[in-house]
């Protein structure tokens, strides 16, 4: 690769293209900062388009236009052809991204600065984007990039789909958590790239009482969940435990792809709340390698859950509480 180069450790599934957008993990950068023109809370409408949740933002100014809300995406992303439109550069020359997907990984993905990018009352200066063609996240609606947590992981956040609002605060617990059912992170020690994510405890049943115990990611960007091969074992999973197969999955490498398999959950419990019945993928994605969860029961717990009810984030993803009813 020409210039210097920033590692990227995609840890957000999706669910049509498997291609998962960016978790920093090292490398230096020019860091963003952000101001809030009021000191109340950011509130923006909340839509969903295939199963993605979206809000409106804009760079230099410019018309607002839709981003992905991904909480499991420790980098904001661009879409190509838009930044090349915006002029979006990097500050110096051949300053490219090595992005690690749901089947390998990729190198020379460029970066770009955006001097101003604006969410609601919130402007951040200098902000990095990866640049790449948003359009593989749907192919029958047009996003113009991802929001990642490296931006929502400086708020406390709620997000609501049955209410279609995102709020952030510029504090450490969202203020509609006060009486909520919180948990604290399950993995206090997790790796500095998942500083802002939300990892929680959850349980799951089958139909015959197996169960396990398992860590999960908070994961609005990807439209299903996903157990790992270590979670299938702790289940003591057969082949009569299975509903069928799913599509094989590519990401970013589209010369590998990973395997998988539908089974369905009598009981998937998070905290006090138990959704029956629902369709979970096996998929031993490298991402779960790359977040370091292929080691131990792990699962994605994607918008097939979390449409279903309004939750909050801390800041720093420090904890998650569950609001109102499901």
């Amino acid at each position: 690769m020409n210039g210097r180069s920033f590692l990227v450790t995609l840890c957000s599934v999706s669910i049509a293209t498997l291609a998962l957008t960016a978790c920093v993990a090292s490398g230096n950068r020019i860091p963003a900062t952000s101001a809030s023109s009021a000191p109340q809370p950011t509130v923006l409408g909340l839509g969903v388009a295939g199963n993605r949740p979206f809000v409106m933002a804009s760079v230099y100014g410019s018309q607002p236009r839709h981003f992905i809300v991904d909480t499991a995406a420790g980098g904001s992303v661009i879409d190509n052809g838009w930044a090349d439109e915006l002029k979006l550069t990097a500050p110096d020359s051949g300053v490219t991204t090595e992005v690690a997907g749901a089947s390998g990984s990729r190198s020379g993905i460029p970066i770009g600065y955006a001097e101003r990018f604006s969410l609601g009352n919130i402007e951040r200066k200098g902000q990095r984007f990866v640049r790449v063609a948003t359009r593989q996240f749907s192919r029958d609606f047009g996003f113009a990039g991802i929001l990642g947590n490296d931006v929502t992981g400086e708020f406390a956040l709620t997000f609501d789909v049955p209410g279609q609002r995102l709020i952030l605060e510029d504090q450490q617990r969202s203020s509609l958590a006060k009486g909520a059912e919180c948990l604290a992170s399950a993995d206090p020690a997790r790796m500095a790239a998942l500083k802002n994510f939300a990892v929680v405890p959850v349980s799951l049943r089958m139909a015959d009482r197996r169960s396990a115990e398992l860590l999960a990611i908070i994961d609005t960007g990807a439209p299903g969940s996903f157990i790992n091969a270590k979670a299938a074992e702790a289940l003591a999973l057969a082949d009569a435990d299975f509903i069928g197969d799913g599509p094989a999955a590519g990401g970013f490498n589209a010369g590998q792809k990973t395997a998988t398999r539908k089974l369905r959950m009598a009981q998937t419990m998070l905290g006090t709340w138990t959704i029956k019945d629902l369709e979970l993928t096996l998929a031993d994605f490298p991402v779960f390698r790359a977040t370091g969860y292929d080691t131990r029961p792990a699962m994605i717990i994607g918008m097939n859950i979390l449409a279903r009810r309004a939750f909050a984030i801390d800041r720093n993803g420090q904890g998650f509480c569950l609001l109102g009813k499901a």
